[in-house]
């Protein structure tokens, strides 16, 4: 029976977060904006993991994942307008992930990137 709620309420176009339904959204130029401050410390993040030694990998992954979940967090609350703490407490791993794949192709992030560069002066 659970089952098949979730199944009713997880279509292409929304996701059960916790008990709540999440319309999966256009992102916005305003959105987005408000992604980006969201996620300024994941680059350097990302930058850390990649330049530690390996001897300290295991103790930078373990921070970079707690932070990592509190990014994955805010951006799934900006997208839903869902508070974060809600979203903390009540959803699971695969419904956040679940969410943020389905925004990622609503909104064609992959082409849309591949456009921009393109537009970027070519390096000699």
């Amino acid at each position: 029976m659970m089952e098949s709620i979730k199944d009713y309420f997880n279509t292409p176009d929304s996701v059960l977060l916790g008990s709540k339904r999440a319309k999966v959204k256009k992102v916005t130029p305003e959105v987005f904006l408000e992604l980006m401050k969201t996620i300024e410390t994941l680059p350097g993040l990302i930058l850390r993991v990649a330049v530690t030694p390996k001897e300290h990998m295991m103790e930078t992954a373990i921070i970079a994942g707690e932070i990592a979940m509190d990014d994955l967090l805010a951006i799934t609350s900006v997208l839903s307008g869902i508070d974060q703490d809600y979203l903390r407490k009540e959803a699971g791993l695969s419904e956040l992930v679940d969410y943020l794949t389905k925004t990622y192709k609503k909104n064609d992030f992959f082409t849309m990137i591949k456009n921009v560069k393109s537009l970027l002066p070519k390096q000699q």
